[in-house]
């Protein structure tokens, strides 16, 4: 068993990927509109998502936020947004994770749920080949049915426990 360096992105994690589909559901069931994200606010997002990961110790995520910033900020059409981006980016390296977070808009439900979403499909790529990236476009993500979104992702959520053996105890 090779044993996970904290200190890199990590890119093939069940527990990761399941936490993170987990999260989508959550984030999914808090409204009920067809959802549409910008792919500004789904980087903002992840790297919302990234930070917090790196606060909790997986601190190669600190790489993934600024990643996810500078992605966001290159997207972004708004000034100011795009300043916030960049500070944020750059208080990871100064401040650390923590204000880097703080510093941050906090994303809504939609954006965390497109965040997740993608996230788990980063952290396992066989989930990744197994739903294909349908709900994500160059211009952000797309979901026109909530409820065969929230099926897949509870589809997903299973397969994830069976093959990796991540049953609840």
């Amino acid at each position: 068993m090779i044993v996970k360096d904290r200190s890199l992105i990590w890119d093939d994690c069940p527990a990761c990927a399941f936490k993170h589909l987990a999260g989508a559901v959550a984030a999914l069931t808090a409204g009920s509109a067809p959802i549409a994200v910008p792919a500004v606010d789904v980087m903002r997002a992840r790297a919302y998502i990234a930070l917090g990961e790196a606060e909790a110790g997986y601190t190669g995520n600190a790489a993934l936020a600024a990643g996810c910033l500078a992605v966001a900020e290159s997207l972004c059409d708004d000034w100011q947004d795009a300043q916030e981006l960049r500070e944020s980016r750059l208080r990871i390296g100064k401040c650390g994770v923590h204000e880097a977070r703080m510093s941050l808009t906090r994303p809504y439900m939609y954006a965390l749920a497109a965040g997740h979403f993608t996230e788990a499909l980063r952290e396992l790529p066989a989930l990744s080949e197994r739903v294909g990236l349908n709900a994500l476009g160059g211009d952000g993500f797309r979901v026109t049915n909530r409820e065969e979104f929230l099926d897949l992702l509870r589809v997903q959520i299973k397969w994830v426990q069976e093959t990796y053996e991540l049953g609840v105890k």
